[in-house]
């Protein structure tokens, strides 16, 4: 292997992966326990033999940057505190649920707290404009938190800040916080993404309320279903994790008269504000999150295969069933096979659905002339990849995106290499880069390289 050309974020997805498996001997060794998530995959651990007792949780799949709730009630009484050691995040056991953010490659890695600091930045994942987060800290007095690499500033308990002021659009912002006690030193990270003023969504407040000149805006939300496979439950919440219709489960819809195969359920948010979903049949077959639904929207569970569900219309900030608007790329992926003779299945999804239904997928059939499989997924810029055989399968492929060629390197079809497209980078973006950090510096910045820097930046064209 060329270590040289590794993928360096990828390796260290893995590395923390492998960390947490070699730190817990319940991974390897102990008896499986069943749990549940709102997205992505979940299961707990546990290993209690000759006195040693291990226990741990994780959730892959996940949506990217979105709050995931997992019911760890059969692991972990209520009050307890739970470590996401991913990101070194922390959360209480409520009502047997945590609720950490999957971050930016979906991936939650829970266990124990043992008295280490526990800390949390609280806020809408994705934002816009600005966002003031809040600082949750447990078994330490206090921490240090930097914004994007910046100056440390000393935060407690209960503290507010603000992020935001100097990122641009689709912008990630990451929050380290640092803390330490007799016990342990954490530093944990969170990012946050800040999405384009030009689509903002108005917001209502208890004193203040948004509506469209001529109309009134409703204080519920109508969503239709269309579903060959009976009425579904439908998991709702507003907002990073805001319950809608009580816990999982949720609440089954009702059938339309006169329409078959038709269902609908109200739920209590009002019309100018979204909402997101998760359809399931209450005994394991579920949907990813279904998020952007506005009132009116209606899905469509197709041909009755709860991981294949689409969005008919998410309807609109006043309940006019407008069409969502859908990714303008494509992805188009070459998978070059081991032998000619191979033959492999691919399993695809992307943050809003699975594109080749339940696991393990679809069989690959096109080829091109030099003999490798070919496939294209539309309406979507960016896509993660498993491909299996019948004696294995790889791990998660992230961040494929269009021009992308998959080599498998091994019969058992368990390791690979990803090229990836070279991106070019717009002038105009790296100069957003230099503005930004220029934005962010303090009076104790401004030392001889970084004047030597923003004379650069000045002098740059303008665009």
């Amino acid at each position: 292997m060329n270590w040289n050309d590794m993928d360096k974020t990828l390796l260290a997805q893995w590395q923390k992966v492998g960390q947490f498996r070699n730190k817990h001997v319940s991974i390897g060794a102990g008896a499986n326990v069943k749990l549940s998530a709102t997205s992505g995959v979940a299961f707990g651990r546990t290993y209690d033999k000759n006195g040693v007792t291990d226990q741990a949780a994780a959730v892959i799949g996940c949506n990217k940057n979105s709050s995931v709730t997992v019911d760890v009630s059969t692991l972990w009484e209520d009050g307890s505190y739970v470590i996401n050691t991913y990101d070194n995040s922390s959360s209480v056991v409520t009502d047997g649920k945590v609720t950490f953010n999957s971050g930016v490659n979906g991936t939650i890695l829970m266990e124990n707290a043992d008295g280490q600091p526990l800390v949390s930045i609280t806020g809408e994942p994705k934002f816009y404009g600005t966002e003031q987060v809040t600082v949750s800290l447990k078994e330490c007095d206090s921490a240090k938190v930097s914004v994007d690499g910046g100056n440390k500033f000393v935060v407690k308990d209960g503290d507010t800040f603000t992020i935001g002021q100097t990122a641009y659009k689709n912008d990630t912002i990451e929050v380290t916080v640092e803390a330490t006690n007799d016990k342990a030193s954490s530093e944990a990270k969170f990012t946050f993404l800040k999405l384009g003023e030009n689509d903002e969504k108005p917001t209502t407040s208890p004193t203040q309320s948004t509506t469209v000149p001529g109309s009134t805006a409703s204080q519920t939300s109508k969503l239709t279903i269309k579903s060959t496979a009976g009425a579904p439950n439908v998991y709702a919440w507003t907002g990073a994790s805001t319950a809608l219709n009580g816990a999982w489960p949720g609440q089954k819809a009702a059938a339309v008269s006169g329409q078959a195969n038709t269902y609908e359920l109200t739920l209590p948010v009002s019309a100018d504000k979204s909402f997101s979903v998760v359809l399931n049949n209450g005994s394991g077959s579920q949907s990813g999150d279904i998020t952007g639904l506005y009132d009116g929207a209606v899905l469509e569970i197709q041909n009755g295969n709860y991981a294949s569900v689409k969005t008919v219309t998410n309807g609109n900030q006043q309940g006019g069933g407008g069409e969502p608007e859908p990714a303008e790329g494509s992805v188009s992926v070459t998978i070059k096979p081991y032998s000619p003779s191979a033959s492999y299945k691919i399993y695809a999804w992307n943050d809003t659905q699975k594109l080749t239904g339940a696991w393990p997928g679809v069989a690959l059939t096109e080829k091109d002339s030099d003999g490798n499989y070919v496939v294209k997924f539309d309406n979507v810029d960016e896509v993660s990849i498993i491909l299996s055989s019948g004696s294995g399968q790889t791990a998660d492929i992230t961040g494929v995106r269009d021009g992308a060629t998959i080599e498998i390197t091994n019969e058992g079809c368990t390791t690979y290499k990803l090229t990836s497209k070279p991106i070019v980078v717009s002038p105009y973006e790296s100069l957003k880069k230099e503005a930004r950090k220029i934005l962010a510096m303090t009076a104790s910045d401004y030392t001889a390289e970084s004047w030597a820097n923003a004379r650069r930046f000045s002098s740059q064209p303008r665009l």
